[in-house]
């Protein structure tokens, strides 16, 4: 599927600017340098956020008082309103307008300033915008010329040795979106109605035609749709993820109304956003009920709503419900996956291979890779989104300083191999810029080594000191979609080749009871919690069953040896093949390529967009796949070592361990904790792991024997993969089982 953004012949897509609002008072977090005590203590912070332009002083009551004040201390007052803790994220400002006190004292707002402020507490007011106030009675505006990006904080200060008093402050802009935001055409959603009068189908609405005047006999020329006039609710509605694949991020909805008559039968219809499963999401703070204007009537949702699979609008009273046309805007969904990440205490994570990024790049249809950094003290550099033109070369072309594709960002920005501005890529500062190829950079520089992207790259013209190499900076890596890798995956072959978050590869052998991972805080408490069971087969082991632990539901999955057994061996809650929809509410999908494969995948979408686990079943070895960042699992622990430092540590979450037999046998399930099969198997904590016979000696001994020869097994696997330890696991596993089709395990 396209993406919205993509503008394509056969699509009704059409970019429009984000609709503007006011940030209203449940939208930030609103503080003060101080308050005016002791009689008069009703001046709170809040006064001046709370949609009431009053600005008349009410003394003694905090009810019915308005305005806000300072206590007028020595030193600088100020007000403030952090509109990122309330949104989630920085805004975009267009304007801002000051209301004054109007009683008295006035005078103390002259020469007060108003700033913007970035997550960092940065200053980036533009310098060309008149920011300083008057003493006025009347509202001051201040505008921002096409507006003010990542901005977290709108800030007013009094430096004179005064008090700050405000009466309110109206801020007005849009949310940052990373995508560009389109009405979705007729092509894109199924439309349907309660009923049907005459010509007025409910495909009337949903046309792209606005004209009103009903038709009378032409069902051709007639733009309005028109149910009947029955007892009981008449409603239209339009399924976006019928047309789309997936449900979508609504901004605004349109609605016009009939034009030459009987406008009236609109007034107090409703309109509502449905999530897949009907759920009625529309947020309460937003007024959803029409009138029986003529005029269009704009819904605005702030912030936007997303996970919308419907629109539909319902009309209760005792009357027909007819629409011009209903104009939907909005996105959909783009699930950016972080490869690369340097936190704030200078902490270095990588998620892909440079080799991964570079396939998905060459295969996502927008190719473009976004670099956020919060810290980066020049605003331009804050988001670059790097959009590639030519092909990224393969993995064997990086034999300079740049090692691979992702340390080309992390740390050395080369021109080499095919890295040059305008001939393989393009650089712009938003996602829209990119998706539209307008506003380009007109700058870039390169070839300095341990100095990472962008360099000194710019909009117009050089900008120091803003690259991602810095151990001050805190910057993420990000693209679109999931890109294909070997990463997290985790399973057995022959052996039980574990692949750590860090991309480390070792093998256990042992059989017994082990945990996998466990967050106890996953999903927003729900816990998560994966335990393996293993079995020994004389000199190597594999994992047998899985036991997953979401919340208060457990799944166990199994498979099974005989390859002509296509049943679905799993118990839900300890029933065995019960109903397997939904799993701790998140959706269950099963597939069966083949008798002897099958995979379960549980969608973490609703907590975690794009977000996955994955149990993939080969005969009677099972292998678990995880799909998601350091925002899904980063707080995992178990098996799979800890998720930012890469380390394996043990139960105690310091003590790191080098000795992969010992750290597997460290993550024994204990009797403390949950038993998740169905059956309890020998043996339990305290009787440790069954070990292999002999497993260094006879397993190297059969390897040297095997019937198979390496070179047969690397062509089999280096056909399906592109992980060089992956392709290497895999080539051991078909040596130690003598079965070529043991490339289906990976």
């Amino acid at each position: 599927m396209a993406h919205a953004a993509e503008v394509e012949p056969n699509r009704q897509l059409q970019t429009v600017t984000p609709p503007i609002v006011k940030f209203g008072k449940d939208l930030g977090v609103v503080s003060q340098s101080s308050t005016w005590s002791s009689t008069h203590s009703e001046g709170t912070a809040s006064n001046a956020y709370d949609g009431n332009t009053d600005g008349n002083w009410v003394y003694y009551d905090a009810v019915q008082n308005s305005v806000s004040a300072s206590a007028g201390v020595a030193g600088d007052e100020w007000w403030q309103v952090d509109l990122s803790a309330g949104m989630g994220t920085p805004v975009v400002i267009t304007h801002i307008t000051i209301y004054n006190r109007q009683d008295c004292c006035w005078d103390r707002l002259n020469g007060a300033t108003v700033h913007l402020l970035d997550v960092n507490g940065q200053d980036i007011t533009p310098t060309s915008v008149n920011n300083v106030l008057t003493g006025s009675t009347l509202a001051q505006e201040i505008l921002f010329p096409g507006g003010v990006p990542n901005v977290a904080v709108v800030k007013v200060v009094q430096t004179a040795d005064t008090i700050l008093q405000l009466a309110e402050l109206d801020i007005f802009g849009h949310e940052a979106v990373t995508k560009p935001i389109v009405k979705f055409g007729k092509d894109l959603g199924v439309v349907s109605q309660s009923s049907s009068h005459s010509e007025g189908t409910a495909s009337n609405a949903y046309d792209g035609n606005t004209n009103g005047n009903w038709v009378h006999g032409d069902a051709v020329q007639n733009s309005v749709s028109h149910t009947l006039d029955t007892v009981g609710d008449e409603w239209w509605q339009v399924d976006l993820s019928a047309g789309i694949g997936e449900p979508v991020v609504i901004t605004h909805i349109t609605i016009y109304n009939r034009q030459d008559c009987c406008w009236d039968r609109l007034i107090g219809a409703t309109v509502h956003l449905l999530d897949v499963n009907g759920q009625d999401i529309t947020p309460t703070s937003v007024n959803n009920v029409l009138t029986g204007s003529t005029a269009a009537q704009d819904i605005v949702f702030f912030p936007a709503v997303p996970n919308v699979a419907v629109v539909k609008v319902v009309q209760t009273a005792d009357t027909a419900l007819q629409l011009a046309e209903v104009d939907i805007f909005g996105y959909e969904r783009t699930t950016w996956t972080t490869f690369a990440e340097r936190a704030s205490d200078g902490t270095f994570t990588t998620s892909f291979s440079g080799a991964a990024i570079a396939d998905h790049m060459n295969k996502d249809p927008n190719r473009v890779i976004h670099r956020y950094c919060s810290s980066c003290s020049a605003s331009t550099h804050t988001d670059i989104y790097y959009k590639r033109i030519t092909n990224v070369p393969a993995q064997s072309a990086f034999s300079g300083e740049a090692t691979d594709f992702v340390n080309l960002f992390t740390d050395n920005w080369m021109t080499t191999p095919l890295n040059v501005l305008d001939t393989d890529f393009k650089l712009y500062s938003t996602y829209d810029d990119a998706i539209n190829n307008v506003n380009e950079w007109t700058y870039c520089n390169y070839d300095d080594p341990t100095v990472g992207f962008p360099r000194d790259c710019g909009p117009n013209g050089k900008i120091d000191h803003q690259w991602s190499k810095s151990t001050t900076r805190t910057w993420v890596f990000e693209v679109e979609g999931t890109p294909r890798s070997e990463t997290n995956p985790v399973g057995p072959g022959g052996d039980p080749h574990f692949t750590t978050w860090n991309n480390e590869h070792f093998e256990y052998h042992g059989q017994c009871d082990l945990t996998l991972v466990k967050d106890a805080e996953f999903a927003e408490a729900l816990g998560l919690d994966i335990q393996i069971r293993t079995k020994v087969v004389r000199f190597w082991s594999y994992i047998k069953n899985v036991a997953i632990k979401i919340g208060n539901d457990i799944l166990e999955i199994e498979g099974s040896v005989d390859a002509d057994d296509a049943d679905a061996h799993y118990w839900i809650n300890f029933e065995y093949q019960g109903e397997l929809d939904t799993f701790a509410g998140f959706p269950v999908t099963q597939q069966l390529p083949s008798t002897y494969k099958r995979r379960y995948i549980i969608d973490l979408s609703s907590k975690y967009p794009g977000a996955s686990i994955v149990v993939q079943l080969y005969k009677e070895f099972a292998r678990v796949q995880f799909n998601g960042d350091q925002s899904v699992f980063g707080n995992t622990v178990g098996l799979l070592g800890d998720f930012k430092t890469g380390e394996l540590l043990a139960r105690d979450g310091s003590t790191v361990m080098n000795d992969f037999a010992d750290f597997g046998d460290e993550w024994q399930v204990l009797p403390s904790e949950d038993k998740l099969f169905h059956e309890i198997a020998h043996p339990q904590f305290p009787e440790l792991c069954i070990k292999p016979e002999d497993p260094r000696g006879e397993r190297k001994r059969r390897l040297e024997e095997s019937n198979i020869s390496i070179e047969k097994a690397e062509s089999v696997c280096g056909a399906a993969l592109t992980d060089p330890l992956s392709i290497k696991d895999c080539v051991y596993d078909i040596l130690a089982t003598q079965d070529l089709d043991m490339v289906g395990a990976f």
